[in-house]
């Protein structure tokens, strides 16, 4: 863990790189049919007021807009004129139901220039996050560290106790 920590610290750069390919691997493969993982990227969309890993662009090729995996060669065309679906937690807060369907349905790139879905993406967001928090997050990781030593010194204690205790039986 202490190694996992410093390796971190000393490559946040790769970090990053990891945290973006996790990022847009779920938005691809993951968003729309797991359940749990679509629920929480859209908390993550909505709650750090972002879209798509690097943006919005990023539905293009997901499996959100192509659930069959049939019409790939649509789906490419589809992003290059602007024309796929965002999920509504791409949508800026405060605007009505309909006109966030109506946008995010018509084309990204109407939705953009419209000003109705995010357009920064959520792993930049993720990161910052991460780095505001870091010595809370560094505090939590030495909390834990601290607990599994305790852990291990009482099991050593209680490991002794009980070989002294059959040392007197006998």
């Amino acid at each position: 863990q202490v190694a996992a920590g410093a390796w971190l610290y000393q490559n946040s750069d790769k970090f990053m790189e990891v945290v973006e390919t996790s990022v847009a691997r779920s938005i691809q493969h993951d968003y729309g049919i797991n359940e749990v993982k679509t629920k929480a990227f859209d908390v993550v969309q909505r709650e750090l007021h972002c879209c798509g890993a690097q943006g919005p662009s990023d539905w293009a090729e997901a499996r959100y807009n192509n659930p069959d995996g049939k019409g790939a060669l649509e789906v490419g065309v589809g992003k290059i004129l602007g024309t796929y679906k965002v999920p509504d937690s791409c949508c800026r807060e405060g605007l009505s139901e309909s006109l966030c369907d109506t946008t995010r349905n018509f084309g990204s790139i109407v939705a953009v220039l419209a000003q109705t879905i995010y357009t920064d993406g959520c792993a930049s967001k993720m990161m910052t996050v991460i780095r505001k928090h870091d010595y809370v997050a560094l505090a939590v990781v030495l909390a834990i560290l601290l607990t599994e030593v305790m852990a291990m010194v009482f099991s050593m204690v209680l490991c002794c106790a009980v070989r002294r205790i059959d040392h007197f039986k006998a």
